[in-house]
């Protein structure tokens, strides 16, 4: 599971812009809970870096940091 954290720094923004796109942008993939934190399985990342990178403004992948 990928927590906020490292989805933050996988995107290059700060966490609160991940918990952001969680609860405002409808394209956010259901979230893996344990306990109270959560984050993204793999699958649901690849995802969702897809629907990020066709975003008309990351053609270049300039938002896109790079994986571990």
């Amino acid at each position: 599971m990928y927590p906020v954290a490292e989805i933050a720094e996988i995107f290059g923004v700060k966490a609160e812009t991940v918990r952001w796109w969680r609860y405002r942008d409808p394209a956010f993939p259901p979230v893996v809970r344990i306990g109270r934190s959560w984050g993204l399985t793999q699958d649901r990342l690849d995802a969702w870096i897809a629907v990020k990178e066709s975003d008309t403004g990351a053609a270049a992948g300039t938002f896109r940091q790079g994986r571990k």
